[in-house]
């Protein structure tokens, strides 16, 4: 399989982030996770943000995401200022125009797939059917089987089918693959990627992993809270064509 084309800076933004920084107080000590951190993301892009343990990926996420608020600068999405949404704008923003995966699957146990998939339904504005979420990851065949009958990489890949069920305009994915293989790791990317490429989901993934940045159409570096470069992959690879 080869390559994709990249994506350009001529696609619309979705989301803007302006001169983000989040500091948290602990006791007595103020404690920076980001620093100014400055990102557009554009309609219908694939942007890896990567960067070590520790080095404010998963905050930047949190915030992009409406789960949590920056000490100081802007967030837009759509060209709607998220920065003094209330928390319960944020949870109609996240509702509506957010699907999160997270490393860890995070399905209930005694629900089935399709039914882990239909909480998601639940609670989403312009939803997808649950076993058309299901088939656009490749188990439509799985939809009766309980989390504890599927492989890692099938309940991530279900998880990925509860985030699309929503039918948002961005998917956030927090480590999607930190607790699988590297085979298993490789069909969830591809799950994603075909998310991408195929339907025009706009994804951002947050990894340690630098082997992954080559799937991506950009690629956002963070250390110490930091954005400190952002590059063009010219072909991005499919994941079948990544080695660890």
């Amino acid at each position: 399989m080869t390559g994709s084309k990249q994506k350009t800076a001529t696609q619309p933004v979705l989301l803007s982030v302006r001169e983000v920084s989040k500091v948290y107080r602990m006791g007595h000590v103020d404690v920076p996770a980001l620093r100014a951190a400055t990102l557009d993301i554009y309609d219908g892009e694939f942007l890896i943000i990567a960067g070590p343990s520790g080095s404010g990926k998963s905050t930047l996420l949190n915030i992009i995401g409406g789960m949590d608020h920056p000490t100081s600068g802007t967030v837009t999405f759509d060209g709607r200022d998220l920065t003094g949404a209330s928390d319960r704008q944020l949870t109609q923003f996240r509702r509506g125009q957010i699907g999160f995966v997270f490393q860890f699957f995070n399905l209930v146990p005694s629900l089935t797939a399709l039914e882990n998939i239909q909480v998601a339904v639940d609670i989403a504005d312009d939803p997808l059917p649950p076993a058309l979420a299901l088939e656009r990851v490749g188990l439509s065949e799985r939809g009766d089987h309980f989390p504890a009958q599927l492989s890692g990489g099938e309940q991530q890949r279900v998880a990925v089918a509860r985030a699309l069920a929503k039918n948002p305009r961005l998917i956030l994915c927090d480590e999607p693959t930190g607790a699988l293989d590297s085979e298993t790791a490789r069909q969830v990317l591809q799950c994603l990627y075909d998310l991408n490429r195929r339907f025009a989901k706009t994804i951002v993934l947050i990894t340690h992993n630098a082997a992954i940045a080559a799937i991506g159409h950009r690629v956002a570096t963070i250390r110490d809270g930091a954005i400190t470069k952002i590059e063009t992959n010219a072909t991005p690879l499919a994941p079948a064509e990544i080695r660890w």
